[in-house]
């Protein structure tokens, strides 16, 4: 429950670290429309200030040629006096419950990088903005081979992808 919770909203602004290898997002910046998963914690890792502050979504939207972030479907999380610790990922789902497993679904169709933030310490009402700087952990894309103009049957014989691990399935550990 929200409650009569008085604070100051959690502010926060989103930058990418421009990955060495590649990458569906290449650039500093999410798209617009991206979301992204947010908790906020107090130093014994539970509820800050006794709110379920776990898994809250922010979105991105350009708004006079900045890009904002803005809480999606519920209220802002407020900061007091208390120290709180930020974890956030990307892409949001709404079905990740604890950070330290956040379930990593590669069979979906879309290409698409999943990123985790540095955690950021001392978030308070003197300290409400929260420079949140994604890093790449996974990107799942898919290959498609044609030939141009080609309509028949083809084979392709063999496929040689360099790469220290794959995977079909996993977790993410945001904090």
């Amino acid at each position: 429950s929200i409650g009569n919770h008085n604070g100051t909203p959690l502010s926060i602004n989103v930058g990418v670290d421009t990955p060495q290898s590649r990458a569906v997002i290449t650039g500093n910046l999410l798209p617009d429309g991206s979301q992204i998963g947010v908790s906020v914690v107090d130093a014994s890792g539970t509820d800050y200030q006794d709110q379920d502050y776990n898994n809250v979504c922010y979105h991105a939207v350009t708004e006079d040629g900045t890009q904002k972030w803005k809480v999606q479907s519920r209220s802002d999380i407020l900061l007091s006096g208390e120290a709180g610790t930020l974890y956030a990922y990307y892409p949001w789902t709404a079905a990740a419950t604890d950070f330290t497993q956040i379930a990593v679904n590669m069979d979906e169709a879309d290409q698409k990088d999943w990123m985790v933030a540095e955690p950021i310490t001392n978030l308070s009402d003197a300290q409400a903005t929260a420079a949140v700087k994604m890093k790449h952990m996974l990107t799942n894309f898919k290959l498609s081979f044609y030939k141009d103009n080609y309509s028949g049957k083809g084979e392709v014989t063999a496929v040689t992808i360099r790469s220290n691990a794959f995977a079909t399935t996993g977790t993410l550990d945001a904090t």
